[in-house]
């Protein structure tokens, strides 16, 4: 039996990962100092920066609402190794790259264009292992090593909730926001070290599960009307929280921070009005009724968010300073940039698919 396609789930996939993208350039346009202070207020740049914060929860959230809904993962030996070959070579690979990218970048800096001090060689060195081990070789990549906490408690949360169910209670029931609401609240007053450390991963758990309940309440809520005013929700949410972070910024006040304590409207994945905005989102391309085919790029998304942060750098380093500080332009630029990147990322994610496919189809 063909595995049918939910082409709404495709289309979103594919407007999370260019979100990601423009989330990721408008940052490098929206320069913070220490204190979390922008040196940079622009407020076009600051609203795209905040609408598209919706894209990681909804990744995490699309993970889950099909992982936990396959039966079939309940089997550790089974799902385990459809992870291995599916994200765990994949995901190692590119820890190696970015890895290498950055020492490469040091050394450069250091003995050839001597941009960097001989004397923070081996500190900076230091750091990028130590990055390495902590799970997040590039900023972007503490998404992966998350992932993979995630993923190792798949099959005991289907199993649980088998379990649940049979004695008449539904773990993946109004429990739900429950934990999410306590994952928001730990998310926003803890430190985090390891971002492939299992308590830190079960924050993010409850948006798994939360996707695997939106996407099971949807099926009887398809309304194209409805999936409109639930996504502008969505994005109303996030433009008042811009403008309101634009203004703080405007006034000196940070911005940029997870500290629930230091700003009452902070932003990160799970902090509490991205929770909101992000759900909000993914319930409306849940209940969206759209039959064109959008399969083969969705099918690059993952390969795409690995690679974007990498050309961004590229091309951040290319442009210089020359592009920066024109507020006129600057979103603009952001868009134009981002639209860049995804087809450079898009066009490295189906090399990259080529050889792989050929590398295993020889094993």
């Amino acid at each position: 039996m063909l595995k049918v396609r939910e082409s709404n789930y495709d289309l979103l996939r594919i407007i999370s990962a260019f979100a990601v993208i423009m989330l990721h350039v408008s940052g490098g346009f929206l320069v913070c100092n220490e204190e979390g202070i922008p040196t940079d207020c622009s407020l076009p740049v600051m609203l795209i920066n905040h609408i598209v914060r919706f894209a990681v929860p909804c990744f995490l959230m699309l993970s889950g609402a099909f992982l936990l809904a396959d039966e079939r993962n309940a089997d550790y030996n089974f799902f385990y190794k459809k992870s291995i070959r599916n994200i765990g070579i994949t995901g190692a690979v590119f820890f190696l790259l970015y890895t290498m990218y950055r020492v490469a970048k040091l050394v450069m800096g250091v003995f050839v264009l001597h941009i960097d001090s001989t004397d923070t060689f081996l500190a900076s060195l230091f750091f990028i292992f130590k990055d390495l081990l902590q799970g997040r070789p590039s900023g972007h990549l503490w998404y992966l090593s998350v992932l993979i906490g995630l993923y190792l408690v798949v099959p005991f949360v289907i199993r649980l909730n088998a379990d649940f169910s049979g004695g008449g209670v539904e773990l993946y029931g109004n429990i739900t926001l429950i934990f999410l609401v306590l994952a928001s609240l730990g998310y926003v007053t803890s430190e985090h070290k390891l971002m492939w450390d299992i308590g830190y991963a079960f924050y993010f758990l409850s948006y798994f599960i939360m996707g695997y309940k939106i996407r099971r309440w949807s099926d009887s809520h398809k309304d194209n009307g409805k999936a409109v005013l639930l996504i502008v929700s969505g994005f109303l949410i996030n433009t008042v929280l811009a403008y309101i972070n634009y203004l703080r910024g405007l006034e000196g006040l940070p911005v940029d921070t997870a500290k629930l304590w230091e700003n009452p409207f902070s932003y990160g994945p799970l902090a509490p009005i991205e929770v909101i905005a992000a759900c909000l989102v993914f319930a409306g391309f849940s209940v969206m009724k759209t039959k064109r085919d959008f399969s083969g790029l969705s099918g690059c998304t993952f390969l795409i968010y690995l690679v974007h942060a990498g050309v961004i750098d590229v091309i951040f380093i290319l442009m210089g300073d020359r592009l920066f500080g024109n507020s006129p332009i600057e979103a603009v630029v952001v868009v134009i940039i981002s639209v860049i990147v995804f087809v450079i990322s898009l066009l490295f994610a189906e090399v990259y698919g080529k050889l792989k496919r050929r590398f295993w189809s020889r094993r």
